[in-house]
């Protein structure tokens, strides 16, 4: 990518990891400098506005990889313990549902969640 990429910085319009931020140049954050790779959004604006029709995001998702699970995040760690132990990344049950009830939608069964996460994560497969 770094052959192709010309560095205009038109990815880096309207993207809302640096939306809030004087820095500009996707290619240059995750990139060059290596930034944390796990702010990208997956929302697609920097492939969209990219005129040389790079896949920005498909690139960060092959360092993430690359990367591997030791170098996750901690509040991602925190989400997938999260998952497996409740059902949901946030770790809460009882809100939830209550808050759909009250909008009117079914509960949500976590415990078939983590049942069928655990599953799928178990080495006995």
């Amino acid at each position: 990518m770094a052959e192709i990429c010309q560095k205009c910085d038109k990815c880096s319009i309207n993207c809302p990891v640096l939306e809030n931020s004087d820095i500009k140049g996707l290619y240059r954050i995750f990139f060059e400098n290596d930034i944390d790779l796990w702010n990208c959004s997956s929302c697609y604006v920097c492939e969209s506005k990219c005129p040389n029709n790079l896949s920005i995001r498909e690139k960060i998702y092959e360092k993430r990889r690359e990367m591997g699970k030791n170098r996750l995040p901690s509040v991602f760690l925190q989400y997938f313990d999260n998952i497996l132990e409740y059902g949901n990344v946030f770790g809460i049950l009882e809100i939830i549902n209550d808050r759909r009830e009250n909008l009117g939608l079914k509960s949500i069964d976590f415990e078939k969640i983590k049942k069928e996460i655990n599953e799928l994560t178990s080495d006995d497969k």
